[in-house]
């Protein structure tokens, strides 16, 4: 699995949500491969899921695949319940 965290150019928030998502998925037992990666990169990347700020849900809406959004980059606990369900349904 590959899960791209996406900001405007790859390497701010982005980054941040790696971070995050890597040590979340640690704690819930689960592994992928997760990459930072640009907006404008976003929809023809090779990922299955994409988690990314509220601030580029426009820039997503036609994406065919799965969104994450978060309001804060720093909130953990959001992302780990958004990630849980993710994985429970998949």
């Amino acid at each position: 699995m590959l899960i791209n965290t996406v900001c405007g150019n790859g390497l701010g928030s982005s980054l941040i949500l790696k971070i995050n998502v890597d040590k979340i998925l640690k704690e819930i037992g689960k592994t992928a491969d997760v990459e930072a990666t640009d907006v404008g990169s976003a929809n023809s990347s090779g990922a299955d899921l994409l988690v990314t700020t509220t601030q580029f849900e426009n820039n997503l809406k036609s994406t065919n695949k799965e969104v994450i959004y978060v309001n804060n980059v720093m909130d953990k606990e959001d992302l780990k319940a958004q990630l849980v369900a993710f994985f429970d349904n998949n």
